[in-house]
């Protein structure tokens, strides 16, 4: 018998130019809470960018996945001014170093997750769109664009859980898909909804799955360049 969850935590579908644009516009509410990391992943992607450019690879964070928790507690004390300054000017560097690239740049290879100049755009626009939920300012699931919710399922794939057959399916929209193996258990729901409890946040609307309870999902996936 299917059980409903009313709420829980928790070939690519391709984002156009304006969920990344819109991604950008929305990042200045992060500043309170993720300011410094902001800024740090934004100089950062703009250093990817540019060495790209020139064949060369370099990481997306000095120190690796350490480094960049070590650089949310550093800024977690700075004045939220100095954050939203170093933010626009982290900003405004990525912007310029985007700017100079032609179409084929963006099929340049970066460290970052083995991917793209492309992907690290990708990488950005989900970490805003995810950590602006996090906020709990009124920004919710229900508010990201469909292709960024097709985008996140896609990406989030490699989170179905280990020993089922995972078989997501959107009430709101065609998207199905099935992963991995096993036993197979059924999680249906809004397509956004579906995005939100992969990528383990709540969700604004009941999910169903055909299991006593919604399974776990599995480690966020991790970049296997780190």
């Amino acid at each position: 018998m299917a059980t409903t969850h009313p709420t829980t935590a928790g070939p690519t579908a391709h984002l156009n130019h304006p969920d990344i644009q819109r991604a950008f516009r929305k990042a200045k509410i992060l500043v309170a809470a993720y300011g410094a990391l902001s800024a740090a992943v934004l100089v950062t992607v703009a250093v990817l960018a540019r060495f790209a450019l020139h064949g060369h690879l370099v990481d997306m964070y000095d120190g690796g996945q350490r480094g960049r928790d070590l650089s949310i507690d550093r800024g977690a004390a700075r004045p939220a001014a100095d954050l939203r300054e170093e933010l626009r000017l982290a900003q405004q560097a990525l912007e310029e170093a985007w700017g100079r690239l032609a179409p084929e740049d963006w099929r340049r290879p970066v460290r970052f997750r083995n991917a793209t100049v492309l992907d690290t755009a990708l990488a950005r626009c989900r970490e805003t769109e995810i950590h602006a939920v996090d906020l709990a300012v009124g920004y919710r699931p229900r508010d990201w664009s469909l292709s960024f919710a097709l985008h996140a399922l896609d990406f989030l794939a490699a989170r179905a859980p280990a020993g089922v057959q995972l078989v997501l399916r959107a009430t709101d929209h065609p998207f199905a898909r099935s992963l991995g193996t096993g036993s197979p258990v059924e999680v249906s729901g809004a397509v956004r909804d579906l995005a939100a409890w992969m990528a383990g946040r709540s969700v604004d609307g009941p999910l169903h799955t055909s299991a006593c309870a919604l399974p776990e999902p599995g480690p966020w996936p991790p970049d296997p360049a780190d």
